[in-house]
């Protein structure tokens, strides 16, 4: 399962359970609708509860491919505890190297929510505000 949320300039996208190809692509056709989205806003992809995704190396290439088009300048962060999906959101960071948008792959939610919101951030004071709050975005 897929939800997506915004806050203050951040998309944030959060996974559970089993993910297949079809499943991203059908989230993001909802994505792409939805009146708030923003393709240039920062983006949070919490997948700490997914068990599995489902992609071969063809179905990464082609979300590759479909980002290398939409040329977006934008950092995304993939946040997961699980060897498999962490190999996978490697294995796509590798083939997206010379995209306009930055990607990078945590195992900690918050350091990759420091990485997402930190120096060269559109929303970079967002972290440092909420620290003062007391949140912690690395407990949910």
């Amino acid at each position: 399962m897929l939800e997506f949320a915004f806050k203050n300039n951040l998309l944030l996208i959060t996974g559970s359970g089993h993910i297949t190809f079809d499943d991203l692509v059908t989230h993001f056709q909802r994505l792409l609708t939805h009146p708030l989205y923003d393709p240039l806003c920062n983006v949070m992809m919490d997948f700490r509860r997914v068990d599995s995704l489902d992609l071969e190396a063809v179905q990464l290439r082609s979300i590759v491919d479909a980002e290398r088009v939409a040329g977006y300048k934008r950092r995304i962060a993939l946040t997961t505890s699980t060897d498999h999906v962490y190999g996978l959101a490697r294995v796509f960071q590798s083939m997206a190297t010379d995209l306009s948008s930055e990607y990078r792959v945590f195992r900690d939610y918050f350091s990759g929510m420091a990485w997402l919101l930190g120096k060269g951030s559109r929303s970079g004071s967002e972290l440092k505000k909420m620290r003062q709050a007391g949140l912690r975005p690395d407990r949910d």
